[in-house]
Parts: structure tokens; C-alpha cells; sequence
């Protein structure tokens, strides 16, 4: 007997055409938005993955989920990325062309994450943590973004907490890219690292190189935070 069709939630529409690569998804109350039940232990490894509506891959209420050697391509808004969740690891993946974040922790208070020899390029952000404390990148290549690493407390005019990072030996370099000024956020481009608002966080050994505005930003969909 086929299992039940699920509910409405992030990840699918009853009918409609999926707009996330792949979707791990716990027990979630998305009234409230609490993590009713994590799912735990998933491991998603090898795939190409591009061209999606929304992300290349998704986690939302995971738990020690690992996210190693996969490539995100184009994707319309992240290429990996994980809310909601604690433990997240995201190892030797390459993420290029979202819209948004290569490679994104958001929404975690107790996020715990490892992103360890990624190469995140041609996006606003290479790496954007939002609203996420506690966690490591270390030995990533990020290059030709606006920003090569964000770590943002909230979007602006809503509360959130971010800190407890470290960044270390990270290779950042000609995140030359200009984004233009949006309903969502000002103009920017030539970042290497930047941190808004956030607590408690290391920076240390990285190699930061070539992060030079572009004084006339190309014609881009809006982005956001």
C-alpha cells in the first residue's frame, strides 16, 4: 500500500513541480515553526544538482545532517542549505550561481555547524550565516561573490541572534561581484568577511585577497537577505 501523499510544507505542492533539489525535512509545526520531531543522521553524498526554483539541497528541523561532496549549480535561491537545525556538516561541496547563498546556516540557535573545503563562487554571498550561534568554516574557497562570508544577527527591522564562530584558513579572495542596492539590503560588492550585529565570533588565518568593489553593478534580480 503507497504511503499517505504528505502535507503542504516547504519542501512540495500537492501538483506542483518540485523547486527543491533535495528536501530533508523533521516534524515541523510550520504554523509556529517549531521542530515538533528532528530527523536525524542523514547523509547526502555525490550529486549534481541545478537549475532549481528554490534550493539545490534543503534541511529544515535536521539534525547531524552531512552534506559532502555534492555540486549545487544555479539554483534560484541557495545552493545548500540548512535552517532550523543543529549539527549540520557540509564538507567538499561546490555551490555556484544561487541567487542568494552558496552555501547557507540559518535560523539555528544552537546550529553547531561545520562547513569544511567547500567552494562556494557567483553568488551574493559564498557563505551566509543568519541568525545562527555556534559553528566552524574552515579551509573554504569562496570567490568571485559580493560578500565571501556574511554572519548576520537578523534582517533588518526583524530580532535574531548570531555568534560563536569561527573562521579559520579560509582562502577569500576577488569577491569583485557587485549586487545592487535592493528592498532587502544596500548595494555591495568587494567583501571579504563581513559581521553585522553578531557576538563572540574568531577570525583567524585566513587568507583574504583581491576583495575590490565594482563601481557599476551589472543588472541583477533583486536579492535577499
Amino acid at each position: 500500500m503507497p504511503p499517505a501523499s504528505p502535507a503542504p510544507n516547504i519542501c512540495s505542492e500537492p501538483g506542483q513541480p518540485a523547486t527543491i533539489g533535495i528536501c530533508v525535512l523533521g516534524q515541523v509545526d510550520f504554523q509556529t515553526g517549531e521542530v515538533l520531531r528532528p530527523v536525524k543522521d542523514v547523509t547526502i553524498s555525490g550529486f549534481r544538482l541545478r537549475d532549481f526554483p528554490d534550493a539545490g539541497i534543503l534541511a529544515f528541523g535536521a539534525k547531524d545532517a552531512t552534506f559532502r561532496d555534492n555540486v549545487a549549480l544555479n539554483d534560484d535561491e541557495y545552493g545548500i542549505t540548512a535552517f532550523t537545525s543543529t549539527g549540520t556538516r557540509m564538507l567538499f561541496n561546490r555551490a555556484s550561481g544561487a541567487e542568494e547563498a552558496g552555501f547557507y546556516i540559518g535560523d539555528s540557535p544552537h546550529a553547531d555547524a561545520t562547513l569544511v573545503g567547500n567552494i562556494a563562487t557567483d553568488s551574493p554571498f559564498g557563505i551566509l550565516w543568519r541568525n545562527a550561534e555556534a559553528g566552524r568554516a574552515v579551509h573554504n574557497l569562496v570567490h568571485g561573490n559580493c560578500v565571501g562570508i556574511m554572519v548576520l544577527s537578523g534582517i533588518p527591522g526583524l530580532p535574531g541572534t548570531a555568534g560563536g564562530l569561527s573562521m579559520h584558513a579560509n582562502v577569500i579572495r576577488a569577491n569583485t561581484r557587485p549586487c545592487e542596492e535592493s528592498e532587502e539590503g544596500p548595494a555591495l560588492s568587494g567583501v571579504g568577511i563581513a559581521i553585522a550585529g553578531a557576538h563572540d565570533n574568531r577570525v583567524t588565518g585566513n587568507r583574504i585577497t583581491g576583495n575590490v568593489p565594482r563601481a557599476r553593478p551589472r543588472s541583477r534580480a533583486a536579492w535577499r537577505w
